[in-house]
């Protein structure tokens, strides 16, 4: 006979066999993993040696239509091409940083009266000073656009006048200078 009792072993038995572990889903953890792991390593070869082909041909081949075209600009043409973009690209720079210039003639247009009529102009954009000469028909007119020019609320200041004469017509020949408001420069 064995050491064991026979009463024991049987207890032992109904023991073990109510809390064996279920062993299934570590298994399919394990086997899930692999599966994905698979698959990563067969998309990483997909890209690292198939599409990296197709982009290296595609690379290639726009290289070489560049360089067709690269050869049938002449080198004047290519020097011309640059200077016209870099002016371009200055320009826009200026024009991007002087609003205010840009918005006078409208802010004038708003405030000129038909009867006068400017032909020389100097505009600071940086303290909104306006340094302008132009022609009136009569005295009348000439006073008259210096006080609706001194009632808008764009000019900070009154009007200066800094020269005025007289033709054989009795026109005004004057020289104004203008600044504008703050509020005006910050919108503007």
């Amino acid at each position: 006979m064995g050491i064991i009792p026979q009463t024991y072993r049987d207890q032992t038995t109904s023991q073990l066999a109510e809390s064996r572990i279920v062993t299934g889903l570590p298994w399919k953890i394990l086997l899930f993993s692999v599966f994905l792991f698979g698959f990563s390593i067969l998309v990483f070869f997909g890209l690292r040696f198939g599409y990296k082909t197709y982009l290296s041909t595609r690379s290639e081949n726009l290289d070489a239509r560049l360089e067709e075209l690269a050869s049938r600009v002449s080198g004047e043409d290519e020097q011309d091409l640059i200077a016209l973009y870099s002016q371009i690209v200055n320009l826009r720079e200026v024009l991007k940083s002087h609003k205010f210039t840009v918005n006078t003639i409208e802010l004038l247009e708003k405030y000129t009266l038909p009867s006068v009529y400017f032909y020389d102009a100097r505009i600071s954009g940086g303290n909104g000073t306006m340094d302008m000469r132009g022609k009136a028909k009569t005295m009348r007119d000439f006073v008259e656009q210096l006080s609706i020019f001194d009632a808008a609320p764009e000019f900070a200041e009154k009007t200066a006048v800094d020269r005025i004469s007289f033709d054989a017509n009795q026109a005004v020949d004057f020289t104004i200078i203008l600044k504008a408001s703050d509020d005006t420069l910050a919108r503007f």
